[in-house]
């Protein structure tokens, strides 16, 4: 597994992205999204080869050959850093059985030195999402967001939501999220 970049949230933030300013908090993402497609996971774990992330993480060639043709996993963990619980903004991730390929939307997110491409879904009935309310510092979510085998479940769907139960005057969400690759060992595809 390698562990390879991190972002601090905040829901009294706008500002989406920090790409690792240090010190900075980026927003909750209240979108809809995966954060890798079919096309772009394996094309960023070859980057990840060639430079290095804003964090200074850095493959090394012969992992990048070692890995790129068996099977691996792009995975995120989330989870608050206060030490009240999550009531403003939760993560709310979405059953993947519940989501038809079909319904994936590709779109670009351009950065000075790549582009990188995410899924967005719309909204439906059929969809079901799940959330922990109130989740605190030592819980944490776990999910993929690629998988490079195909059958199971490949592509996490999540978002940042407006919970009914928030009440006005709770703390701000304040939460970390850390994406790792995950490589197998001698599976094939």
């Amino acid at each position: 597994m390698f562990i390879f970049d991190h972002t601090v949230r905040k829901s009294s933030v706008t500002k989406l992205n920090t790409l690792g300013a240090e010190g900075q908090a980026a927003g909750s993402v209240v979108r809809v999204h995966c954060d890798y497609t079919s096309v772009s996971a394996p094309r960023r774990f070859k980057q990840l080869g060639q430079t290095e992330s804003y964090t200074g993480f850095k493959l090394t060639e012969e992992d990048v050959s070692k890995y790129m043709d068996g099977r691996f996993a792009f995975i995120n963990v989330w989870r608050p850093v206060t030490e009240h619980p999550v009531y403003v903004k939760p993560l709310a991730v979405c059953d993947t059985n519940s989501v038809d390929p079909s319904e994936h939307i590709t779109y670009e997110l351009r950065y000075k030195e790549r582009t990188g491409e995410t899924y967005s879904l719309e909204g439906s009935q059929k969809h079901k999402w799940y959330y922990y309310p109130q989740q605190e510092k030592d819980e944490c979510l776990i999910f993929k967001v690629y998988d490079k085998k195909k059958d199971g479940p490949r592509f996490v769907f999540h978002t940042a939501f407006d919970d009914p139960a928030t009440k006005q005057g709770d703390p701000a969400r304040e939460s970390i999220e850390v994406r790792a690759i995950v490589c197998y060992d001698d599976e094939a595809v």
